[in-house]
This record gives structure tokens, C-alpha cells and sequence, in this order.
């Protein structure tokens, strides 16, 4: 398995003091560790998700993105199984991480702001520079939102409470297609999950998962 092999950290130049360290970035164990949650999620191996949880494949990281998507599956894992509480923790904690993400976003700008100001730089100059240092946060509040709205939503219709299911589902976007097709099956809207169905698997040749999720 990539996640089992050795994690040796590089140094970034050659030099008498090597500056070693090891990063998650390119390395096998981030891919294997991207396969095996994609894997998990997609066939919806819900006992599995809760066996490893604890487990160096399913560990938790340093690394605030990674945590977002471990929260996502530990949610996903323990609605599955019926466990409405413990879906309700990862959702807390996915909105601390997104609370987190927000405090940093303005940081950031008041850093970019006191830096451009410290430059002298004009006020269109100063805004631009606060402007892109938020935006540097903005892809990763929007993929946090998303996997809260999604879990919330989900949570809805486990509990039953339909109605509140679908007053959530308006305006959510940057969910998967084919777990909005799921979503709208629960709640009813049988065209909806069909359009949405058909279209992802449309666009899969010869990809057997996408081909079930539109039969069923």
C-alpha cells in the first residue's frame, strides 16, 4: 500500500546543513491516501471508513485540508450507519475548520494591507493586494461550506425532516453530481435525480459505478 511506505523527508538544496523535511505534496502517501478516501466514499464502504478511522490510513494530519476532507468522510460514514450524533461532531468540526479559514482570510488581508501600505503603494494597489490575499483562502471556505451543506442536507433526510432537507439543497453548489442525484431521489424529485444521474454517467465511459448510481 503507498500509505505504508516510508515518509523520508528531502532537503530543497544541496548545501552542508540539509534543511530536511518531509511534505505530503507528490508523495506516495498523499496518493495513496487520495485513492483510498475516494475509494471509501464513492462505494460507500461505511464499515470500513469507521475501522480505519483510528488507523494510520485514516489518520488525522497537520494539514488543515486534509482534515476537511477526513471530517467529510467520518460524516458520510456515520450517517451511513445511522449515527446521527456522531455525523453531528463532524459537522462541528468542519464548521470550527471553516471558522478558522474565515479568521485567516482577514489576517491575511491586514497583512497584505500593512505590507502595501509599509511600500507606500497607491490605494487601488493596497485594495489589489488585499483582494489577493484573500482570495487565497476563498477556494478553501467554499469546499469547507460545501461539505457542511452536504452532510446537513444529508442529516435532514436521515432524520426524516424532508422539508428541512430540501430548504437547504437551494443554492448549494460545488457538490458532486452524482451525490446531488442521490439527495434528490431521497427527497422525492425522481427527474431531477435522473437528469442529474444520467449526466454524470454520459460523460463516464465504460465506468461501471456511475452506470448503477443512474440504474438505481
Amino acid at each position: 500500500n503507498m500509505i505504508e511506505l516510508p515518509r523520508i523527508p528531502r532537503s530543497g538544496s544541496v548545501s552542508d546543513k540539509p534543511d530536511q523535511k518531509w511534505s505530503t505534496g507528490g508523495s506516495s502517501y498523499s496518493s495513496g491516501r487520495e485513492r483510498l478516501f475516494k475509494t471509501l466514499a464513492e462505494f460507500e464502504l461505511w464499515d470500513e471508513v469507521l475501522k480505519l478511522r483510528d488507523t494510520p490510513y485514516l489518520e488525522e494530519t497537520t494539514d488543515p485540508a486534509e482534515q476537511v476532507r477526513r471530517d467529510h468522510l467520518l460524516g458520510l460514514a456515520y450517517l451511513g450507519k445511522g449515527q446521527s450524533d456522531k455525523a453531528g461532531e463532524a459537522i462541528a468540526s468542519l464548521q470550527q475548520r471553516l471558522d478558522k479559514e474565515k479568521e485567516a482570510r482577514f489576517a491575511a488581508a491586514d497583512a497584505a494591507e500593512e505590507k502595501a501600505r509599509n511600500e507606500k503603494k497607491k490605494s487601488e494597489e493596497i485594495d489589489k493586494a488585499m483582494v489577493a490575499a484573500m482570495r487565497g483562502h476563498t477556494e478553501q471556505i467554499d469546499k469547507i461550506s460545501n461539505r457542511i451543506s452536504e452532510l446537513k442536507i444529508l442529516r435532514s433526510v436521515a432524520g426524516g425532516d424532508l422539508e428541512s432537507a430540501k430548504k437547504q439543497l437551494e443554492g448549494v453548489e460545488g457538490n458532486s453530481e452524482e451525490s446531488l442525484s442521490r439527495i434528490h431521489l431521497a427527497l422525492g424529485d425522481n427527474d431531477k435525480a435522473v437528469e442529474l444521474a444520467k449526466g454524470v454517467a454520459d460523460r463516464s465511459d465504460n465506468e461501471i459505478r456511475p452506470l448503477a448510481n443512474y440504474a438505481y
